[in-house]
């Protein structure tokens, strides 16, 4: 009887219990969109954060939530937005993923060199105990983070300098997130000009510790016919928004560190051609001869 009693009581008190759990599941229940687990399935799975979400799943709940068809996935491409947006019924977005680029040429050939760096094999790390081999500080350290962390496998080093193949860039941003020195940076795809640079020293420091480091002469600004050049900080500067990409400020940069990307036969023709050097009228002396009169006498 005492055995009954007891399994009575336990099987009364794991029945309430259940019926708790019931109603507590159904009463705090989540509902959620099975939309989200397909987006996500189609998604490439880098959990990169180039989206702007933190990793593939976010991005998923907040596309089928939104429905903004400018939510591309940088990693996935044009193929992966147009099965995305035939899911949920969306209009291709033509917003195309931004591409890195390294604004630093510094190489073992252009930048001076105050030494041998000995030590961890990381950019960061160089960064933190003694800046890196480079005399400049603004200076690309060579040492291949942003090519281990590159999801694509787009960035690769080259004589002492990172360098990014913007056809395999996704445009994730991964790069830019573990560069310490913040010399890479994304800008929109297609026809481009920037400046290899991220110095902000004066003109004369430049000169001691690279040969290609930008040196603020504002000759490019005074080339450019768009107003998309400014010197800040002792750095030119192109916005995007305005640059036409025409070649003109290329033509004129002395330290050529004015880097064009697709730009059109007619704008590569023009950043080849060396700009004339204007000459300076010179004013002709009038030279009245001189008439000797004689006096007959």
């Amino acid at each position: 009887m005492n055995v009954l009693i007891s399994s009575l009581a336990l099987a009364s008190i794991g029945g309430a219990l259940s019926l708790m759990l019931v109603l507590a599941a159904r009463r705090f229940a989540v509902y959620e969109d099975p939309l989200v687990n397909a987006v996500e399935d189609v998604l490439p799975g880098a959990n990169c954060g180039g989206c702007g979400f933190a990793g593939c799943r976010a991005f998923a709940e907040a596309v089928v939530r939104e429905r903004d068809p400018e939510m591309i996935c940088p990693v996935g491409g044009k193929e992966t937005a147009v099965r995305i947006a035939s899911m949920l019924g969306m209009e291709v977005s033509s917003r195309e993923p931004p591409v890195a680029v390294v604004m630093c040429r510094g190489d073992r050939d252009g930048a001076s060199f105050a030494g041998s760096y000995e030590g961890v094999m990381d950019c960061r790390a160089a960064h933190l105990i003694d800046g890196g081999e480079k005399l400049c500080p603004y200076g690309c350290l060579g040492l291949g983070t942003c090519c281990e962390v590159c999801p694509c496998d787009a960035i690769r080093i080259a004589n002492g300098v990172a360098v990014v193949d913007p056809d395999r860039c996704s445009g994730c941003g991964a790069c830019v997130q573990v560069c310490p020195r913040g010399i890479i940076r994304m800008l929109p795809r297609g026809a481009r000009v920037f400046v290899a640079c991220a110095s902000h020293d004066a003109g004369k420091q430049v000169r001691e510790r690279c040969r290609v480091g930008c040196i603020g002469c504002k000759l490019c600004m005074k080339a450019c016919e768009h107003d998309a050049v400014e010197i800040s900080d002792n750095l030119a500067r192109i916005d995007p928004e305005r640059c036409v990409a025409c070649g003109s400020c290329i033509a004129v940069c002395r330290r050529k560190i004015l880097v064009g990307v697709e730009l059109s036969p007619e704008a590569l023709e023009v950043s080849r051609t060396p700009p004339r050097k204007k000459q300076k009228k010179k004013e002709k002396a009038l030279v009245s001869p001189a008439v000797d009169e004689r006096v007959s006498a």
